[in-house]
């Protein structure tokens, strides 16, 4: 798997502070069709846990939880993630828990994944959401590579926290979503920025008075079936919002979720990713145990 120039933040800027960490992901299918991780790398603070597979989700598809030793992410804190699916490899990847992305008096953490759906796979990137601590500063960016015939479903997510309770707000929340066909052309970008004074004053069209918001990408070049949106809305909790539209060059459907708190949150996510499931394989899928 190639890896986009330019990523490590410590290369950036020579001499600062920055801690990079890498962790990198391969799936393949076996004689029988079962996917198995064929390569992985995870150096500090990351851990893999071994594949499991419950053929009531999908028959042959591997389940991975990465964990973290490091208790979040910190200021200076740099992370590679490269996942890849091989041509009729089935994955789904997720975390143990939410990440803290803890306060921070200068300077930003910062993450970059690099994700690869190959012919014919099926490859879910679904962690659970950051929590962002007050003078807390992200940077994220992914760059999705889907092959045509291939499904890939990417979320991401966060929620505020103030441990102190005294009305403490992040600094700074910044997403950058790029889509790319298999030749590597940009088909599609989502970004995101949300400041201090959006956070701290609640806007309509920005994140109003909700706390957690989050994108999910259901990407299938070429095969997008229609979605059952009505069944989003008997799922959905009440008083959280979907927004759903479709992406450019027949890519997929993008949702963005705003809802109170973080139950509320991964209720109307997981609503979003059972109507992807339902309607282009047919069976809506199974909660992971958390």
């Amino acid at each position: 798997m190639e890896v986009s120039p330019g990523i490590q933040g410590s290369a950036e800027h020579p001499g600062d502070k920055t801690r990079t960490s890498r962790l990198a992901l391969t799936f393949a299918p076996d004689l029988r069709g079962r996917t198995f991780l064929a390569g992985q790398f995870a150096s500090y603070p990351f851990h893999v846990c071994k594949v499991l597979y419950d053929d009531a989700d999908r028959e042959g598809m591997g389940t991975i939880y990465t964990q973290s030793s490091a208790g979040g992410l910190f200021e200076h804190d740099r992370h590679l993630i490269e996942i890849e699916a091989r041509e009729g490899a089935q994955a789904h990847v997720t975390t143990q828990a939410s990440t803290i992305i803890h306060s921070m008096k200068a300077g930003a953490a910062r993450q970059t994944a690099r994700i690869v759906a190959g012919a014919a796979s099926l490859l879910e990137v679904l962690p659970d959401p950051q929590i962002l601590f007050p003078q807390s500063s992200f940077e994220g960016l992914s760059r999705i590579r889907v092959t045509e015939g291939a499904t890939c479903i990417v979320w991401e997510s966060f929620l505020t926290h103030d441990p102190m309770a005294k009305g403490g707000m992040p600094l700074s929340y910044r997403s950058e979503i790029i889509v790319e066909n298999e030749n590597g052309k940009a088909i599609a970008i989502d970004r995101l920025h949300i400041d201090e004074q959006a956070f701290q004053n609640p806007a309509p069209g920005v994140m109003g008075l909700f706390r957690a918001c989050g994108t999910m990408l259901v990407l299938s070049p070429g095969r997008t079936s229609p979605l059952d949106l009505s069944s989003i809305c008997r799922e959905t909790p009440d008083g959280a919002l979907i927004g759903t539209s479709l992406l450019p060059s027949n890519a997929g459907h993008l949702f963005r979720i705003l809802a109170a708190d973080g139950v509320q949150l991964k209720r109307s996510m997981f609503a979003c990713w059972a109507v992807a499931r339902t309607a282009l394989f047919g069976k809506a899928p199974i909660a992971r145990r958390k």
